[in-house]
């Protein structure tokens, strides 16, 4: 785990503690407050000082997790590998002290979750095994997700980017041309269309760079 102080001119190389994990994702609604997920422990971690110490959470988080994003500094939500009763979404109301989870029901992966409000998300990944991509939709918060795409068998997606309310983007692996794969909605994840980017390596993450401009990563 790394931070820069100085816009990336220069890395400091931070810890947990432990040296056994493989970290997934991060996310810091202050300067100070951010979360860390990631495999092996089955905890999400947290710090209040820019990640100098850090916290472990672990009352009913699944072993391997993926993704974690907070629409402020209390109302958070992170998604893992699934449990026995199916895939896992977990939520906070209160800064990290405490988290609820959602099972969907489905032997779904997690990959990405995104909110655009508190009300209004999506979250994305699949049943690897087979090879089935999947996108869900919540309007309450997260107590439902409704399936709003699992047509594409060669798409794995893995990261979100909203635009806006209704614009959002997906990308992902691109699994019957070793490429990458854009899909997009214009009515907030109701409806997607998709297009392959040709010979592309795999992007892994999605971010928004100006109104007109998408970064992915891989």
């Amino acid at each position: 785990m790394l931070r820069t102080d100085d816009s990336g001119r220069s890395w400091v190389k931070l810890s947990t503690g432990r040296t056994a994990e493989k970290y997934m994702d991060v996310y810091f609604t202050t300067n100070d407050l951010g979360f860390v997920v990631g495999h092996n422990s089955g905890c999400i971690w947290r710090t209040k000082d820019a990640g100098e110490t850090w916290e472990r959470h672990t009352e009913d988080v699944p072993k391997e997790m993926r993704s974690v994003y907070f629409i402020d500094s209390l109302v958070g939500f992170a998604t893992g590998y699934p449990t026995s009763g199916g895939g896992t979404i977990m939520k906070t109301t209160d800064g990290g002290d405490s988290w609820v989870w959602f099972q969907t029901g489905l032997n779904d992966d997690y990959y990405d979750i995104k909110f655009f409000d508190e009300q209004n998300g999506i979250a994305v990944g699949g049943d690897a095994s087979a090879r089935i991509a999947y996108i869900r939709r919540t309007t309450d918060g997260g107590k439902n997700w409704s399936l709003v795409h699992n047509k594409d068998l060669d798409f794995q997606s893995r990261s979100i980017c909203y635009k806006s309310k209704n614009e959002i983007e997906v990308v992902g692996r691109d699994a019957g041309q070793e490429g990458t794969k854009v899909m997009q909605s214009t009515n907030g994840g109701y409806t997607w269309s998709y297009e392959t980017v040709p010979h592309a390596s795999i992007m892994f993450s999605v971010q928004q760079a100006g109104a007109e401009k998408l970064l992915t990563f891989g």
